[in-house]
């Protein structure tokens, strides 16, 4: 052996013997702490559970069932479940809910629910527009509203475990607020607990919940696991205690606007279930459109045990009025108070009062007409009623054709009878003298406006004409008001209004006529003021007028009493889109000085048309029966074209307003000879008997077209 080899040799037993001696001491050290971590798990797993097994896989089976039971809305992507309060079940095919708050393709449910889920039931966003099949809304109500009690087999218990002793303790987490030997082992301790905790009874030791948020409140991660169990713990426990509610707040506005929602609920649920209804809308739609739904629901199961509880339906009126006025409802269920109102609760009363009559009782007339008379105003609008009326803010104006008579209501009413309820259900008018001949109707008497300054009574000469249960104005004459029965005297021409409407647009507009408002100083007050907007040329100002330019045009205001008597603008057009639009224009305003500035502001909604108040009556034509606004109107020596769009297809039409119908059709996009390619046959009648047609229409152009003219179909393919 030479002496490089030995010198290797020697080197390699020095390297091996270290490497030995220290690989012992590391491979020792592993298993040590190996062993210690097992020994500490175990240790923690027997103090949490207090070697209890039974409560170990009692804790376990709780904690999957309530997690499998939640997944249920995130397996069918048309679930959402906000708050659990009582039995719900997605099994065999159905789906039933019982006092919960959840969504069925964003429809909120009422209190109790059942259906197959393999029914036709469009989502919501298809009645978005109002252009939609009435039957549809038909078939929601029928399924969503008109059901029986029912009950649900609960799939599950939801126990609250005991605690030994504290939540510290139980769970090992002292080492949460001292100082950490060791993470990894406080981290296990931390991870058991938050897992879990949801199941256990948190009202024997609401501080020791308190205490664990505040030592792990700023660790991001930690304080959100925290808050997002402590969510699932209130939809477990439903426990409502201050010091929840405290957590709830410390978490953020997301998880205080959670718990808020669900005590809410609770208080919901209270009135159902002791049925007293009560009035009170909420900021969140959510719960007005449960409680409306329920509130429905409810009267309709006490129709099919022949209760009749007058004091319920007059309260859930009262909500449908603090839900319209204060506009916290959908839209789509405005529309569903109005069919649930007019084709179903109104007619079921007047079927008690009439058969109250027939056996002689009469128990209920008195109540039923006052309940009847509210429907009734709630659709038309009155002074006090705080919104509009249904009849305007419903999306579906078919919905108001359609109030008819039900098939399954055998009721023998005579035409006078229900002109003669029509007309007591009028608030507003007092009727001095009437004659009512077939459908016509010819009243003398009063009407009574009322606004901030005053209240006014109006001597007033009616003809109305009865159509599809409404009182079509023929002509109205309001005494010493001869500017306004001008002004409405043009409008009866092109268009049929109904006593609410025509109402509701003289309240707005008669400020605008003959106001009286506190006399103002044109030279202290008013003037002053005026040389302070911008953009604006003040030409004179006195006491009796003032005269304005903007841009190229000039406004003439003459004033009288502190208020405006008349203006006058040198655009005609913009003019008469003022004075039409005058309410909307100044809305709840009936200050001179606000007053001047709204006009002067005042952009018309359509594009600068040519021609004169025919565009406007057009225009309105249009909005009102295909629900878009024209892109433009041309009015030129009697002939008046629009410029429309239906989905994606762009239209110029001619508009004859002697019969209010659309036609002839061009395709604007299509040029034969440098002109827009002519549709034949084709007509559109624009009022209320042809509602469905024009329904048709809109939703889809081009099948009514091919009926017309096939060759215009053809060549807009082939364009």
């Amino acid at each position: 052996m030479n002496d490089i080899q030995t010198k290797i040799i020697n080197k390699y037993k020095k390297i091996s013997g270290f490497i030995f001696h220290y690989l012992i001491f590391f491979v020792a050290l592993i298993i040590a702490l190996f062993i210690f971590q097992r020994v500490i798990s175990q240790s923690a797993t027997i103090n949490v559970f207090q070697t209890n097994d039974n409560l170990l896989i009692q804790k376990t089976r709780l904690i999957a069932e309530f997690n499998k039971f939640l997944k249920q809305d995130v397996k069918n992507n048309d679930l959402v479940i906000y708050v659990l309060q009582g039995d719900f079940q997605t099994e065999q095919g159905f789906i039933k809910s019982v006092s919960n708050l959840i969504s069925y393709k964003w429809f909120v449910v009422p209190k109790y629910f059942y259906m197959y889920n393999t029914l036709p039931v469009k989502p919501m966003s298809y009645f978005s527009g109002g252009k939609y099949d009435t039957s549809e809304l038909e078939n929601f109500v029928n399924i969503f509203v008109f059901t029986k009690k029912i009950s649900v087999n609960k799939p599950f218990t939801r126990v609250q475990l005991p605690l030994s002793k504290t939540l510290m303790e139980d769970f090992n987490l002292g080492c949460i607020s001292e100082s950490k030997i060791s993470s990894i082992t406080c981290n296990h301790y931390l991870n058991n607990f938050l897992d879990s905790f949801f199941v256990y009874t948190l009202a024997l030791d609401y501080p020791g919940l308190k205490n664990i948020f505040d030592a792990i409140k700023n660790n991001a991660n930690q304080k959100e696991r925290f808050c997002g169990w402590l969510s699932k713990y209130l939809l477990y426990a439903n426990d409502q205690n201050d010091a929840i509610k405290e957590l709830f707040g410390l978490c953020g506005q997301d998880y205080e606007d959670l718990f808020k929602r669900t005590a809410t609920f609770m208080e919901i649920q209270k009135t159902l279930e002791n049925q007293t209804f009560e009035k009170i809308s909420y900021k969140d739609t959510l719960l007005n459109a449960y409680k409306l739904l329920s509130y429905q629901q409810q009267i309709y199961q006490d129709f099919l045990i022949n209760r009749t509880d007058t004091y319920k339906i007059a309260s859930y009126l009262d909500f449908v009025r603090e839900l319209s006025k204060n506009n916290t409802i959908e839209p789509f269920y405005t529309d569903e108070i109005y069919r649930y109102n007019n084709k179903y609760l109104s007619l079921t009363l007047e079927k008690i009062a009439y058969q109250s009559s027939v056996s002689q009782q009469n128990i209920w007339g008195n109540k039923i007409a006052s309940l009847l008379t509210t429907i009734t105003t709630l659709n038309e609008w009155e002074p006090m009623l705080g919104f509009s009326g249904l009849n305007t803010e419903i999306q579906n104006k078919t919905l108001i054709v359609e109030q008819e008579a039900n098939t399954w209501v055998n009721i023998t009413i005579s035409l006078a009878e229900k002109i003669q309820k029509k007309l007591q259900s009028i608030s507003y008018l007092t009727i001095e003298k009437q004659t009512i001949s077939d459908t016509t109707i010819d009243i003398v008497g009063y009407l009574k406006f009322f606004s901030p300054d005053k209240n006014e009574t109006i001597k007033t000469h009616i003809i109305m004409d009865y159509k599809n249960d409404m009182l079509l104005v023929q002509s109205i004459d309001l005494q010493n008001k001869p500017e306004i029965n001008d002004v409405i005297k043009n409008l009866l021409l092109i268009q049929n209004f109904s006593i609410g409407e025509l109402y509701s647009y003289i309240s707005k507009n008669l400020v605008f006529y003959g106001q009286t408002n506190a006399p103002i100083n044109a030279a202290t007050d008013l003037c002053p003021w005026l040389k302070t907007i911008q953009n604006i040329t003040l030409v004179t100002c006195t006491n009796t007028g003032v005269t304005i330019d903007q841009n190229t045009i000039r406004y003439e205001f003459a004033l009288n009493n502190g208020g405006v008597a008349n203006i006058t603008l040198s655009d005609k057009t913009l003019e008469n889109l003022i004075k039409t639009s005058y309410s909307t224009i100044i809305w709840n305003s009936y200050s001179l000085l606000d007053t001047i500035q709204a006009i002067l502001m005042y952009k018309a909604t359509t594009q600068v048309h040519q021609g004169t108040t025919n565009a406007i009556v057009v225009f309105e034509k249009i909005q009102h029966y295909l629900w878009i606004k024209a892109n433009d109107i041309a009015d030129n020596n009697w002939t008046i074209l629009v410029d429309i769009t239906l989905g994606w297809i762009n239209f110029i039409v001619n508009y004859t307003l002697s019969t209010n119908t659309l036609g002839p059709w061009y395709f604007k996009d299509i040029r034969i000879n440098n002109k827009p390619y002519l549709i034949q046959n084709l007509n559109l009648p624009l009022d209320d008997a042809h509602q469905n047609s024009i329904n048709s229409f809109v939703i889809d152009p081009l099948t009514a077209i091919k009926k017309a003219d096939l060759t215009a179909r053809q060549n807009y393919n082939a364009f």
